[in-house]
C-alpha cells in the first residue's frame, strides 16, 4: 500500500511500481470520483469507499494476483486492516508513506494537477490534521527529492522485503500474490 497526504505523489509512484511488478492498482480517488460525479455526497461515501478497496484486494488475492492501494490511508485502523489482509492471504506486505518535505512544492503541485478530483490546499490542511502517526513499519519516501531516486529506493523496498512484520517476505523477489 502507498498512502499519503493528497498531491505528495502517491499515484506517480504507484503507476511506475505497478508497471514494474505487474500489480493491479486499486485507488481511492479513482474509486470516488466517480461517486461525486454522481452527486454522492463525501461525507455518505466515507469508510465504504475503503471498505471497497479493501474487498477489491481480497478478490484479487485471493485469486493469486498482486495488487498496490493508492490511498491517504489517514488511520492506523486501515493501515492495520490492509496489512491483516495480506497475512490473512499469505501475501507480502509493503508499506510505503509519500510525504513531501516542502511545503511549498506541495502546494504548487497540489494545485498545478490535473487529476480527476480537485482537491485545494484547505483540505489538505484538514488531511494533514487528522492524519494519525504511523504505529507499523514502512518505508518513508519524501517527494521532494528525485522522482528516480524515489523509485529506486521503493522498487529496492518491495523486491528486498524491507518492512517488518509478520507478513514481511524474506529478502528475495516478491510472489504475485502480494500487497503493497
Amino acid at each position: 500500500m502507498i498512502s499519503g497526504l493528497p498531491g505528495v505523489g502517491k499515484s506517480t509512484i504507484v503507476d511506475r511500481i505497478a508497471r514494474r511488478f505487474r500489480l493491479a492498482v486499486f485507488e481511492l480517488d479513482r474509486l470516488e470520483a466517480p461517486l461525486l460525479a454522481h452527486g454522492i455526497d463525501g461525507d455518505a461515501i466515507g469508510w465504504s469507499a475503503y471498505a471497497s478497496l479493501t474487498a477489491l484486494a481480497d478478490q484479487n488475492l485471493e485469486l493469486g494476483l498482486g495488487v498496490v492501494i493508492d490511498s491517504v490511508a489517514w488511520t492506523n485502523r486501515i493501515r492495520t486492516e490492509w496489512r491483516e489482509l495480506a497475512a490473512r492471504r499469505h501475501a507480502a506486505f509493503r508499506a510505503i508513506e509519500v510525504i513531501c518535505g516542502d511545503a511549498g512544492l506541495h502546494r504548487t503541485r497540489l494545485e498545478a494537477r490535473t487529476s480527476r478530483s480537485r482537491i485545494g490546499w484547505e483540505r489538505v490542511a484538514e488531511a494533514q490534521r487528522l492524519y494519525e502517526p504511523w504505529d507499523s513499519p514502512r518505508l518513508i519516501l519524501d517527494s521532494s527529492r528525485l522522482l528516480d531516486d524515489l523509485l529506486q529506493e521503493a522498487i529496492s523496498y518491495v523486491e528486498k522485503g524491507a518492512s517488518s512484520g509478520p507478513s514481511a517476505a524474506s529478502p528475495r523477489s516478491l510472489p504475485p500474490d502480494s500487497i503493497r
